[in-house]
């Protein structure tokens, strides 16, 4: 084997007769001959930190690991600056052509798979996720997941046709606020969006048009529109597709209903009251009760009487 010395001094047997481009902290690689050394501009060393800067590799640098003795890799990106974010820490992997774990990622502990990650996706082994929570890429923290147990949503949980929302047994959906102490305006429980037949105004009871089927205001003068299905917590326009609350609570600062009421349809289109119709031909439907004077709980009865 060859030896080196700079300078040809120590009688080695090639003397090192150039360093190249060197500055303070620079680490140094073997140059193109076997008589130069090369400072790389790109890869430091100050005593405690190295860093590859991103001048390199297209502004991708990259450190390559090769064989299986490691016990622990810890690769950290830091801006003191401040002015710089960090887009994103890849890794990549590259098994030899057709075995089955080109392209996978295994996270272990003492020989068991906590989380492997491969073209399937993302797979939790024996272990668990612990996180804080779980982001989409423009920061809306859409889903929390509390250390303590506890999934949060700050957006819609939309199902794909044919799946469903499953209880096992003991479980229930929780409504953990219904007199809605949040606001004015406010309201919790099932809806579904319907089309309207005729403008709504807010905090009107609607029916189901017997000819259209679309949602219309409810009145107690008539039996085509004394079936109340629910309340519009919003107004809709006409031919417009708008909320209806089915089941739930709803508050509206503007009523002054006695708690404990039973509240009818009245005979007044899409107007609640306390007082069941008592005109001749008109019907006669229980819709909810209200909860507080101003928070009502929404619960149409099937029942109708008409009043003679």
């Amino acid at each position: 084997m060859p030896r080196y010395s700079l300078g040809g001094g120590g009688g080695g047997d090639a003397a090192i007769t150039a360093l190249n481009n060197a500055t303070a902290n620079e680490l140094v690689t073997v140059g193109s001959t076997t008589t130069e050394l090369d400072a790389e501009t790109h890869l430091t060393f100050d005593g405690s930190d190295m860093k590859l800067l991103e001048a390199v590799n297209d502004g991708n640098p990259s450190i390559s690991i090769g064989g299986a003795d490691a016990e622990r890799l810890v690769i950290q990106a830091k801006f003191d600056s401040g002015a710089q974010t960090l887009e994103s820490v890849e890794f990549a992997t590259a098994a030899a052509s057709g075995t089955a774990d080109r392209g996978k990622m295994v996270f272990d502990v003492d020989g068991t798979d906590i989380m492997t990650i491969d073209d399937g996706g993302v797979n939790i082994g024996t272990g668990s996720l612990e996180t804080a929570t779980i982001d989409y890429t423009d920061g809306d923290l859409a889903i929390t997941i509390a250390d303590g147990g506890g999934v949060t949503f700050a957006q819609d949980a939309t199902m794909t046709a044919g799946k469903n929302v499953v209880l096992g047994d003991g479980s229930s959906v929780n409504i953990s606020a219904p007199l809605l102490a949040g606001g004015d305006h406010t309201y919790s429980g099932t809806t579904a969006q319907m089309l309207a037949g005729g403008t709504i105004a807010a905090f009107d009871l609607v029916c189901i048009h017997t000819t259209t089927g679309e949602v219309v205001e409810a009145d107690a003068s008539a039996i085509g529109t004394a079936r109340v299905i629910g309340i519009a917590p919003a107004a809709i326009s006409d031919t417009a597709t708008g909320t209806i609350l089915l089941h739930g609570f709803i508050r509206d600062d503007t009523w002054n209903w006695t708690t404990g009421a039973v509240l009818f349809l009245s005979e007044t289109a899409g107007a609640m009251t306390e007082t069941a119709p008592t005109t001749d031909g008109a019907f006669v439907q229980a819709v909810g009760i209200a909860l507080e004077p101003d928070v009502v709980f929404i619960k149409p009865s099937l029942d109708l009487i008409e009043h003679a």
